[in-house]
């Protein structure tokens, strides 16, 4: 039987470098997670979260956020036009 020592795995701080803000982290080591959100009417595009992986990096970057806009089609006039 052969014995393996396992060290604490430390991703550190997730990079700040998206436009979504870090509001709540559970630690920096293997397997916590890190949280972003955006500002009041911003979307995160698909992921909110980065979880630290057994290679010591995040999961994922810090997420971009996207403002929301309301889209104007023939189909869907703005709600104060006048037929």
């Amino acid at each position: 039987m052969v014995r393996v020592c396992v060290t604490e795995i430390e991703c550190g701080m997730p990079a700040q470098c998206g436009t979504a803000r870090l509001v709540a982290q559970t630690g920096r080591s293997f397997l916590d997670v890190a949280i972003f959100q955006c500002r009041t009417n911003d979307n995160i595009p698909a992921v909110s979260g980065s979880v630290c992986q057994l290679n010591g990096t995040w999961s994922s970057a810090t997420p971009d956020c996207v403002q929301q806009t309301n889209f104007v089609t023939p189909e869907h006039p703005p709600l104060h036009a006048h037929h």
